[in-house]
């Protein structure tokens, strides 16, 4: 086992409340504070919270990895150092997550979508387009039916103003 100052049980109990307790409060609290603002563009605040989630998730599969869970327990101060990133990437001080978005993240994604969709294009058998074609055109559909129905439910009934209202 690797040096750690917090010990495995401290050190797994703090990791927990950095990594998801302390996020999953800040991002909460972003939603209860717009939840009467209507539904419009991503703001940076959302940006912030939806790229530390989807790190967040990246990198608990990582961690669930067999080799790599195994390779973690050897890391001198693994737990401490994951608490570091964490809260660098989730505090509304340091906005890590946004960061590392706009300046590593999107660029590199910037410069390799190209490299992707030429790929694609170039080298997918007809066949196996159509499928994923298909999937895309099935998700979207999807989507676009639970965004209007969500839409739907958002607008303001007349039953419950005047319900609001007596």
């Amino acid at each position: 086992m690797a040096f750690t100052i917090l010990g495995p049980i401290l050190g797994s109990l703090l990791c927990f409340s950095i990594c998801f307790v302390y996020p999953a409060s800040l991002t909460f609290q972003l939603l209860l504070k717009e939840k009467g603002v209507p539904c419009g563009a991503l703001n940076n605040d959302h940006l912030q919270h939806v790229v530390f989630w989807i790190l967040s998730s990246w990198i608990c599969c990582m961690e669930s990895f067999p080799p790599i869970a195994l390779l973690c327990q050897y890391i001198p101060l693994y737990y401490e150092i994951k608490c570091v990133l964490f809260y660098w990437l989730a505090s509304p001080q340091f906005k890590g997550a946004g960061w590392l978005w706009l300046n590593v993240l999107n660029p590199a994604y910037e410069k390799a979508a190209p490299v992707c969709s030429q790929m694609y294009s170039e080298q997918c058998h007809p066949k196996i387009k159509s499928a994923i074609e298909k999937v895309i055109g099935t998700i979207v559909g999807r989507r676009a039916q639970q965004s209007e129905a969500f839409n739907k439910s958002r607008q303001p009934s007349k039953t419950t103003d005047t319900a609001k209202a007596d």
